[in-house]
């Protein structure tokens, strides 16, 4: 009874694999993966020779993310029926999650040479080719993936295999194409923003980023790319704003940083000190936020203490050329202020001022 109970209805869902998407991606499971692995492996001391018990086996292990044990069940399956090309294509999904680029490229391409052709395998060969920078047959497995089926992710990863190829204006016309497609397609989303944001072309670059925002108001990524925009597009006060959240609600030390180096654009030198203060404080190797800290007390003309938390820094990084130029100039400063000081108290001494200025007046002579 149980092997009719698991085989027949998975058995049904597996046949349908090699001309469409994966069923494995696209439908959904209502069985519960715990209960079903307990009866295959009860099966197991009865169907020891049945390559389909350990596919099934494989994929459950695969859906409850143990890569591993389906690896292992998966290269039982094949060595019982080497001529099955869904036992290959799985087992490329599996090695692709045990980050085995090579080992998950051949056994996809051994599933492609048993007939398999499907969406996601030219997908997963696209991934897995630009993660070895073979970027052309990245490119080749996109163009059989969008012969297949023209969806909004399939022109989102020719636009990534573009941009690896530093084709840029190619790159943007599929994240465009993707988009068009599916305006819900974050990635190509996030692709444009980062694109125009290198490219300095702030205005396109927000209007991506207000769409992610759209999409998920609280993703903290999205919340410090628009701040970002907004510091760099010089609205500081709703930068900090922002800023103010992600402290709030993510609380890392580059949250703390950005709000600092905020607080000191706005010539807010107080408060500028007071958040890299904290920053360092949590992190005491985290120099960029002492950098703040000296700049703020320079600023508000505490130029010993600024001095002092220069020298910290180059105690514990002397190869900080920024550090060690900032503190020279500082000093320039400061020795300059110095002997102006002394100019003046010798000059209130010795009583040596300069004459008070004469009014000069006309004189008319009367003949």
């Amino acid at each position: 009874m149980r092997i009719l109970l698991i085989f027949i209805p998975l058995i049904t869902i597996s046949s349908c694999v090699k001309y469409s998407r994966d069923p494995m991606e696209t439908l959904e499971m209502k069985v519960d993966t715990d209960q079903t692995l307990e009866y295959l492996q009860d099966l197991e001391s009865d169907y020891a020779s049945e390559p389909q018990l350990y596919y099934q086996l494989a994929r459950t292990y695969y859906q409850k993310g143990n890569y591993a044990a389906a690896d292992n069940n998966i290269k039982k399956a094949i060595n019982l029926a080497e001529g099955n090309p869904d036992y290959y294509y799985l087992e490329g999904k599996v090695q692709q999650k045990l980050n085995h680029s090579n080992r998950a490229i051949k056994s996809l391409l051994t599933a492609e040479a048993l007939g398999m052709k499907s969406f996601d395998l030219y997908r997963i060969l696209a991934t897995e080719y630009l993660n070895e920078s073979q970027v052309d047959k990245a490119k080749a497995s996109v163009e059989r993936l969008l012969q297949l089926e023209q969806t909004g992710e399939g022109y989102r990863l020719k636009g990534d295999v573009m941009l690896v190829m530093n084709d840029t204006t190619d790159a943007i016309e599929n994240y465009d194409k993707a988009l068009k497609l599916n305006s819900k397609e974050t990635a190509s989303h996030l692709r444009l923003y980062d694109i125009y944001a290198r490219q300095q072309l702030y205005d396109k670059a927000e209007y991506h980023i207000d769409k992610l925002l759209q999409i998920s108001p609280k993703k903290t990524a999205y919340i410090e790319n628009k701040a970002y925009l907004l510091s760099n597009t010089d609205r500081l006060d709703t930068a900090k704003l922002l800023y103010k959240t992600l402290v709030e609600e993510r609380g890392e030390l580059k949250d703390l940083y950005n709000l600092a180096n905020t607080f000191y654009k706005m010539r807010e030198y107080d408060s500028a000190q007071l958040v890299s203060n904290k920053a360092y404080e949590e992190d005491n190797s985290f120099l960029a936020a002492r950098l703040i800290t000296a700049r703020s007390l320079d600023k508000q003309r505490q130029y010993q203490l600024a001095i002092q938390t220069y020298e910290e820094i180059l105690a514990k990084d002397s190869t900080n050329n920024l550090a060690q130029t900032e503190l020279e100039v500082l000093r320039r400063k400061v020795a300059y202020l110095w002997r102006l000081q002394q100019e003046k108290q010798s000059q209130e001494e010795t009583g040596d001022n300069p004459p008070a200025a004469v009014e000069k007046k006309e004189v008319t002579i009367e003949e």
